[in-house]
């Protein structure tokens, strides 16, 4: 079954970072290609008992995989998801993504409207897995030990790197909120 772009379009939706808009599809923003993509996806591929899923957020380091296909995807595999710290999402996500003023882009990351996002739902569901079933999940932050140098796709890289594009009160709100959304999980 394929999606047509006016099946896309009844979804809710809010600004984007790429593109016009973004669509809420299974509790995730996704962009219109996305969308139909994800629905394939989960039509399409069934997972085998001997896959690893390498699962993470966009801009956190490897390929991206929507937390919605967690359950279509990941049914018999091992799932390692690498997170990242939010802020350094954040400004990764801005430069890569956004044609929008630093300040419209934070509001929206926080309101949880970015590409696969909410950030803190996407981490927290790996999270709560992992504790549910740690054979089958684990879960790891991105650290400097793990950079791998590709200049082709990303810009610098470098964990902190945060600290040279945000302002401090930008600093200060997305900081806040993360101990607000993921400070349950301790």
């Amino acid at each position: 079954m394929t999606v047509t772009g006016s099946q896309v379009t009844t979804l809710p939706k809010e600004k984007g970072w790429i593109t016009v808009y973004v669509y809420e599809y299974q509790s995730v923003w996704l962009t219109p290609t996305f969308v139909k993509g994800v629905k394939l996806v989960q039509q399409c591929i069934y997972a085998q008992s001997t896959d690893i899923l390498l699962a993470t957020l966009p801009k956190s380091g490897t390929t991206c995989n929507p937390h919605s296909l967690l359950s279509v995807i990941s049914s018999g595999c091992k799932i390692v998801y690498v997170f990242r710290e939010t802020k350094g999402v954040f400004v990764s996500n801005s430069h890569y993504m956004t044609k929008l003023r630093p300040e419209d882009a934070l509001d929206l990351f926080c309101k949880g409207v970015s590409h696969f996002g909410p950030f803190w739902d996407h981490v927290l569901g790996y999270w709560k897995a992992s504790l549910e079933n740690p054979d089958k999940t684990g879960v790891q932050h991105f650290s400097p030990q793990f950079a791998v140098e590709n200049r082709h796709f990303s810009r610098k890289g470098q964990v902190g790197d945060w600290k040279n594009h945000l302002t401090l009160e930008m600093t200060e709100q997305l900081e806040e909120i993360t101990r607000q959304k993921l400070g349950q999980s301790d």
